[in-house]
Order: structure tokens, then sequence, then C-alpha cells
């Protein structure tokens, strides 16, 4: 009789499968990477589109504040100090002056350009520059919500001639920063957008202000940006790290670029530096040089 059982060789199937499932494994993990066409990387982005990525935002995990809370409240925040970076950025786009007028927009709902429009204008009234922020977004306004403003009257008001300026604009929501609230949302925003009132509002504000940021709708979703790009000396387009898709972005792109929009460069928020190894340990070296 047999001393021990001829099948099952339990030593060989147990080799055999950790072999197999170290090798399909691996091979499934690149097979994902391959399906994944979602923007990861500044080096990806520049590579494939051509574009300056001006900026990477980091992922913001609080969950007692909002973003826009911990960077106009807390100027030494990393994160703060992320919008600090934006600042400087825009401030060396161009050779002799920075933009007068900026447009903030993104490719579909929901990647930041809203939080990066607000936290970006409150960065630069830090330095002592007046700013507007205007709410753009007639369709789905939420500067005001940011302030915890009225949206009784904004731009929507002014531009169809039902409210004067002093009505609109709020003055000194924050040191050094006026704010225009989006206003009653309008039937027909792309048709207020392209009068030739908002460009002539423009060129006041633009001789008012040091700097007059603009908060558009998405890109995906309306001509409005569009619209916008032409009366404006740059564009900041904020993409979402690891949702924002090549597809989605390379269209936008096209239809800024066929216009010859005045593309300033490319942000790419909620980057989880970590994630991606991009950034070695600034962070850990930021707070303990801090301390």
């Amino acid at each position: 009789m047999p001393k021990f059982p001829a099948k099952p060789k339990k030593k060989r199937n147990i080799l055999l499968g950790i072999i197999l499932g170290l090798f399909g494994g691996i091979g499934l993990a690149f097979f994902l990477e391959y399906l994944d066409n979602t923007v990861k990387t500044p080096e990806d982005v520049e590579d494939r589109f051509n574009i300056p990525v001006i900026s990477t935002i980091d992922l913001f995990k609080e969950k007692n504040q909002t973003i826009v809370q911990n960077v106009l409240k807390d100027t030494s925040s990393l994160i703060a100090e992320s919008f600090k970076g934006l600042r400087t950025s825009v401030f060396l786009s161009s050779a002799d002056n920075p933009p007068k007028i900026l447009l903030i927009t993104s490719m579909a709902p929901g990647e930041g350009k809203s939080s990066v429009a607000v936290c970006l204008a409150g960065s630069i009234a830090q330095t002592g520059k007046r700013i507007l922020l205007i709410d753009a977004d007639m369709r789905r306004p939420v500067q005001h919500k940011n302030f915890n403003q009225e949206n009784t009257s904004g731009l929507s008001s002014l531009l169809a001639g039902v409210a004067e300026e002093d009505e609109s604009i709020q003055l000194d929501i924050l040191e050094n920063l006026d704010l225009i609230t989006a206003g009653p949302i309008p039937p027909n925003p792309s048709e207020l957008l392209s009068s030739k009132k908002f460009k002539e509002m423009l060129h006041t504000f633009s001789n008012s202000y040091d700097m007059v940021i603009i908060d558009s709708p998405p890109l995906a979703s309306v001509t409005d940006p569009v619209i916008l790009s032409q009366n404006v000396d740059g564009v900041i387009i904020v993409t979402w790290a690891g949702k924002t898709t090549y597809e989605i972005l390379g269209k936008g792109l096209k239809q800024l670029t066929e216009i010859n929009a005045p593309i300033t460069g490319l942000v790419l928020n909620r980057f989880s530096a970590k994630k991606s190894g991009y950034y070695y340990n600034y962070g850990d070296y930021y707070y303990s040089s801090e301390s």
C-alpha cells in the first residue's frame, strides 16, 4: 500500500498557484492601467497635448471644512501653498504683464473650477492687488454660496439692464476682493455673455481692478466658455486627476485652439501626490520645516 496519496500533489499545486496568481495579477494590473484613459500626472498632459500644467492642487481630505474655507482662512496650510504656486505661475505666464482678465473653466461639471477660481482670487488678493471675481456660470452658480451671500442681483441683472453696478458688486467680500454673483438665472445666458454690453463692462472693470477673474460653465456642457474666451487675456483649464478623460480634454482643447483662445495652462486638481509618487516627501518636509 502507498504511504501517501498519489493525488493531489499539494506542494506542486501551491507553487503553481503562487506563480499563476503573481503573473495573473501583474497582467491584470497592466491591463487595467491600459484601459484607464484619465489624466494622471502633469507629464501625461504635456506629452499628449503640448499644453503647460501650471499647477497641481493636492487632494483635500478634510471633512470639517471645504477647500475654499481652508485656503481663505489658513494662508499657511499646505493646500494654500498650492494656490500660491498657481498665483506665481499666473504672474509669470506672460513675458510682459500677467493677464488682466482671466477665465477659469473645466471640461465637465464637478471638477472644481469654481473652487479654484475663488481660491486663486483670494490668494492674489492677499498680495495687495485689487481683484474682482465674476460668477459667469449663470446656469449653476455657486460663488454666492462660497461667501454665504444673496444672489438676488448680479451679472444677469447688470447685463439685462435691471440693476446698476453699485447694486450688483459686493465690495470687500474679503480684503482687496470684490464679487459679482451670477444673479437670477436667465433664459439666455449665452446671448447675454456675447453682448456688446458685457465686453464694455469687462473693459471698464479691467481699468478699475488689477485683475478680473471669471468663473465660467464647463466646456463640455455649453458654449459660454468659448464665447467668454474671446474677451479675456488668459484661460485656465481645471481637470480632475484620475477622473477627467483624455478624450473629453482633447475635445475641449480643440474647441479653444480653433478660435485661438489665449490658453494660459492647465491645473491638475485633486492630485494625489503620494499615490502618484510625483512629489517625494514634500508635504512632510513642509510641516517639519514649519515646526
